[in-house]
């Protein structure tokens, strides 16, 4: 599975966080563009499904796009290219757990960018953990 985009979501629907592979600057912009894009789907399933991971909520050609949606006041949004359902939820999940300890920093703000050296290593690692 390759992960291709992701994103933190900040409670004013704004970008706090972006990750991305190493492909060039105008599939990088299009690829922001339909992530971005996916928030108004994001917004509409969250309320009709029970969980906090929501799978496949948007595509794009070859390309699904998941959610998390927790209760910290922020979205966790992946772009990726197969349907490994288990695998984009344990990563999720890690990344959440990554996100919230640096949230509950009493110096975080959530509707700020992020810029902590150790959330962006601790995303860089699992997304070489999963993109095997």
């Amino acid at each position: 599975m390759k992960l291709s985009h992701f994103f933190i979501i900040g409670p004013n629907d704004s970008v706090i966080y972006e990750f991305s592979g190493d492909d060039g600057d105008s599939v990088q912009v299009l690829r922001q563009f339909f992530t971005y894009a996916s928030l108004d789907v994001i917004d509409d399933v969250m309320w009709t499904k029970g969980d906090f991971y929501l799978n496949k909520v948007d595509h794009s050609s070859e390309l699904f796009i998941s959610a998390y949606i927790g209760l910290a006041p922020i979205k966790l949004v992946l772009m990726h290219d197969a349907d490994q359902s288990d695998t984009v939820r344990q990563f999720f999940s890690e990344v959440y757990e990554v996100v919230v300890k640096y949230l509950l920093n009493p110096f975080s703000e959530p509707n700020k960018d992020i810029h902590s050296p150790f959330v962006h290593e601790s995303i860089v690692a699992l997304h070489k953990k999963y993109s095997s």
